[in-house]
């Protein structure tokens, strides 16, 4: 089972969660530790996600994507 199908809560029990699931315990820093080797989304609270056309066109009007 994959870390995105079965991730623990804080008493030990196995939980099915999704993909969206583990980024939303990620990016509020649900776990005891970060489960990921980079610490870039750890914590940060919420994300945008956006399309390669949307990214693209961000960075061409000069905004941060």
């Amino acid at each position: 089972m994959s870390t995105f199908e079965a991730l623990q809560d804080r008493r030990g029990r196995r939980r099915r969660r999704g993909r969206a699931g583990f980024l939303t315990r990620l990016l509020r820093a649900e776990f005891d530790e970060c489960p990921l080797g980079d610490l870039l989304l750890w914590g940060r609270g919420s994300a945008v996600f956006l399309t390669v056309s949307e990214y693209q066109r961000r960075l061409e009007q000069g905004l941060d994507p």
